[in-house]
């Protein structure tokens, strides 16, 4: 598992381990590639050289309008939203491939993948280019 909320994966870790899960858990800024890279790179050998499944699951909100967006935000959930899933595919699936046993690389969108609402349009604008 990945995540820059350091306290947040610690908790999930802990629970998945305390049901005799093994975790591998790294915090891990999705909007860059070296550490999305770094990150695959060290996955695959912990899990004993093949992986089943990789799920990029990306996602952090943020409110500002069109209009008048605010830009900095706008680029960091675009960096995280849609680049985070276009790097872990770059990053896992030439892995995956070269693994030569099947598997699953699964990138979540949302709602907001084919229907916008008012004041996201950042996090609009990322989920529609992953679907």
């Amino acid at each position: 598992m990945a995540d820059v909320n350091k306290a947040g994966l610690d908790a999930v870790a802990a629970e998945l381990e305390a049901k005799g899960t093994q975790v591998l858990s790294r915090v891990v800024d999705m909007a860059d590639f070296a550490a999305v890279d770094a990150f695959a790179a060290e996955v695959l050998p912990w899990a004993g050289g093949t992986l089943a499944f990789v799920f990029a699951n990306a996602g952090i909100h943020g409110i500002t309008g069109a209009a008048d967006p605010d830009l900095a935000l706008f680029e960091r959930v675009i960096a995280v939203n849609l680049m985070g899933p276009v790097y872990m595919t770059k990053a896992f699936v030439p892995r995956l491939i070269a693994q030569g046993t099947p598997a699953q690389h699964v990138i979540t969108g949302s709602q907001a993948s084919f229907l916008a609402a008012p004041g996201i349009s950042p996090y609009v604008a990322a989920k529609h280019g992953l679907w």
